[in-house]
């Protein structure tokens, strides 16, 4: 069975409002702890010396966030850790746990 990592970002930057910005990516079967995974993923690249990662700690003050290392990380560092970025459109959905559906009364049920 194939493993997709869904990882949420909480974007709080805007105190008026809270943006979720979610980034999915297959995961290799044999991976056991995907968040470490991808944070290795991501040190390689940040501790690479390339000039994109240089660009990217000056970009960001030496404050290497999530938001840096989605938009900066190179596809290719996560495929090494057997992580591979996928490119969906993806719709969120939010509802209430407790929104009720459907409804009948337990005279209707015969229970």
């Amino acid at each position: 069975m194939k493993k997709i990592l869904n990882l949420v970002l909480i974007d709080k930057s805007d105190r008026r409002s809270t943006r979720i910005i979610v980034e999915s990516f297959s995961v290799q079967k044999n991976v056991e702890n995907p968040k470490r995974i991808l944070q290795a993923a991501i040190m390689d690249f940040v501790h690479s010396g390339s000039a994109e990662a240089k660009r990217a700690l000056v970009y960001a003050n030496g404050n290497y966030n999530w938001g840096d290392a989605i938009s900066t990380v190179p596809n290719d560092s996560y495929a090494k850790h057997g992580l591979t970025r996928l490119n969906l459109d993806v719709v969120d959905v939010y509802v209430d746990h407790d929104e009720v559906l459907f409804s009948i009364s337990p005279d209707e049920l015969g229970v």
